[in-house]
């Protein structure tokens, strides 16, 4: 499966870490917004970290609807989702996540970085 789901907590904190892989499709974007809508239905807050290092290029529809759930989520989101870590290590895909946000400014703040010590730094 190219997306993985892993919830932790450290130092009384509790983290959503996001892995992509290969290609991202429908099933894949289905099966985000579920996480997701379980994880809002919680109600915890919690701090999110992507890792799209091993992610190819998605495609300007599955782009498109992560916008659109984004934006459907908004409220959600401002609510429980204290701030955001992307690990990316492509130029493209670092654009591509502009292009995202472009279409559905964050509500949280966010960090974009291809530096692994910043991602950890962010768990600690």
């Amino acid at each position: 499966m190219p997306l993985t789901f892993k919830l932790f907590e450290k130092n009384k904190k509790l983290f959503l870490y996001i892995k992509a892989i290969n290609d991202m499709n429908d099933d894949d974007l289905e099966t985000y917004k579920k996480y997701f809508s379980k994880l809002f239905n919680k109600k915890l807050k919690f701090r999110c970290i992507y890792d799209v290092t091993q992610m190819n290029c998605p495609s300007m529809t599955y782009i498109n609807k992560m916008s659109q759930f984004i934006n459907e989520t908004r409220d959600q989101t401002k609510e429980y989702l204290i701030e955001t870590v992307v690990f990316v290590n492509s130029f493209i895909i670092k654009n591509i996540i502009n292009v995202l946000f472009t279409l559905a400014p964050p509500v949280s703040p966010y960090k974009l970085t291809d530096n692994e010590d910043e991602v950890s730094n962010f768990i600690n």
